[in-house]
């Protein structure tokens, strides 16, 4: 099991904690743990579903999603293409 370290230091940059995020993070990106159900997060993590930690590792990863951008929308001027 090989945890993504990159996704790790994201996670408590973010506010989850360490220990939490270690284990989110054992061979899962940011792209898999966002898929997740949150019952698949509190197993993962090793918590109830009450527990207080759970929400707040749910609202981070609510929040990420929320700030990611789609960029299909744009398109390259003509002149940019090689």
């Amino acid at each position: 099991m090989v945890v993504k370290s990159a996704t790790k230091k994201r996670l408590t940059e973010l506010g989850v904690r360490e220990e939490l995020a270690h284990k989110l993070a054992t061979d899962r990106n940011m792209a898999a743990i966002k898929q997740m159900s949150s019952d698949d997060i509190a197993k993962a993590c090793g918590l109830s579903r009450d527990d207080e930690e759970l929400q707040t590792v749910l609202n981070v990863l609510q929040e990420v999603g929320s700030n990611t951008v789609s960029y299909t929308h744009l398109t390259l001027p003509t002149s940019d293409l090689v």
